[in-house]
């Protein structure tokens, strides 16, 4: 029998960021939004052990990702997402693709207790608003 859930997204937003060396030695921070297809578990695993022998991040891409927003052509319209065009922007900016592929990691595969923390931080006994005991990246869930 198969199982629905109410509130299950058809994609799912990631905040992504590309890091671009910048004029002064260092790197310029470029934000925008990559959109995944939500994955079985089975299919996950298919697809991050097919990844892991050295398919590639246009590989990965073609097969997770959905759509993209933020990118946005040389007159600021944005430019609809496509593998073609995506492919296109990974070739013109060496490392955007990899950037897109560490999105889908960190963000399309959530640890269950990370996003439990995320989502319901105690209030520390200051009631400032910030949670107890803990840094964001720190912070464990109470279960």
């Amino acid at each position: 029998m198969a199982i629905k859930i109410a509130n299950a997204p058809a994609r799912i937003k990631c905040p992504a960021i590309f890091y671009m060396p910048n004029e002064e030695g260092g790197y310029a921070e470029f934000k925008f939004h990559c959109f995944f297809r939500p994955l079985s578990t089975n299919e996950r695993e298919k697809i991050s052990a097919e990844y892991l022998t050295g398919k590639g991040d246009d590989w990965l891409l073609d097969k997770v990702m959905v759509d993209w927003d933020g990118m946005t052509d040389e007159n600021d319209q944005a430019v609809p997402y496509s593998h073609e065009n995506r492919r296109d922007a990974g070739v013109q900016f060496a490392g955007l693709s990899m950037a897109m592929a560490c999105c889908f990691f960190d963000h399309a595969l959530p640890n269950q207790r990370e996003a439990a923390a995320k989502n319901s931080k105690p209030l520390s006994a200051s009631n400032t608003g910030e949670a107890a005991g803990a840094t964001e990246q720190s912070a464990s869930p109470k279960v």
